[in-house]
């Protein structure tokens, strides 16, 4: 099962948000990590770089791996295990 996406916030922002706002956000945050966990197919949240900050258990069981293996890494390991490693003899690909 994938882990809830840990959320870090300097203690200086604390105080200039309030706490109320932060306990909004935690509740925004574990409902986007429920509704990722409840969808029927392998799900990645990646960051603008690439790198994978949230999966979904489907995708643990796509891929074979933890879900501490796949958050942090780039997106591509996932996509090299999904391309052929070699073209079929007489195919027209």
């Amino acid at each position: 099962m994938a882990s809830n996406p840990v959320v870090s916030v300097p203690l200086d922002d604390l105080h200039s948000i309030g706490v109320d706002a932060v306990t909004a956000a935690r509740q925004r945050l574990d409902l986007q990590a429920a509704i990722l966990e409840s969808l029927p197919d392998a799900e990645v949240v990646t960051d603008e770089t690439g790198t994978m900050v949230l999966v979904n258990s489907q995708t643990e069981l796509m891929f074979g791996y933890h879900c501490s293996e796949l958050v942090g890494p780039k997106i591509e390991i996932l996509c090299r295990r999904l391309a052929p490693v070699e073209r079929v003899r007489g195919s027209s690909l």
